[in-house]
């Protein structure tokens, strides 16, 4: 973050406030510069969509159709990236309500997803006092380091049995 300049000791000359002046508005003149370059290419590439669209009505499928099978497309590509971000337990999760609900379109999801990652179990050692309230307790039970370590394909532990 730039300095703030203080006022009592600054002498701003004709030369300095012109030279701020007139960089700050070249930099205004760019940016509009830029965005209608952005523009002009952004109406290209919706007018090649168009053309495409005016193709598909040329062999006599509506308009209407054809767009709203594209955006059918998007949005499946976006629930797949929002389930591409869960892992496999989540995935578990997702998909045993899938299967209760019963929509077999939504299940269709899962075939073309990539392999979950399972993150490896985590082990909070932490030393000092135990927190008095639940909610300020950090780290896991042996419980829950025996069940992650069994799910991980591990051997149970004499111990905790």
């Amino acid at each position: 973050m730039a300095r703030s300049a203080k006022t009592t000791d600054i002498e701003i000359t004709e030369r300095v406030a012109n030279k701020l002046i007139g960089d700050i508005l070249s930099k205004y003149a760019d940016l509009e510069t830029a965005r209608g370059q952005f523009m002009n290419q952004a109406r290209r590439i919706r007018e090649g969509i168009q053309s495409v669209i005016d193709g598909a009505a040329a062999r006599g499928i509506a308009p209407k159709i054809t767009k709203l099978t594209i955006k059918i497309e998007q949005t499946q590509a976006k629930l797949q990236g929002l389930m591409a971000e869960l892992d496999a337990e989540e995935r578990k999760q997702l998909k045993k309500i899938l299967v209760a609900h019963g929509n077999k379109a939504q299940l269709r999801l899962f075939d073309d997803l990539p392999e979950a990652v399972r993150p490896p179990p985590v082990v909070i050692l932490s030393g000092g006092r135990t927190p008095k309230h639940p909610k300020d307790r950090k780290g896991v039970s042996g419980a829950d380091l025996e069940k992650a370590a069994v799910e991980a394909g591990e051997p149970p532990s004499e111990t905790l049995q």
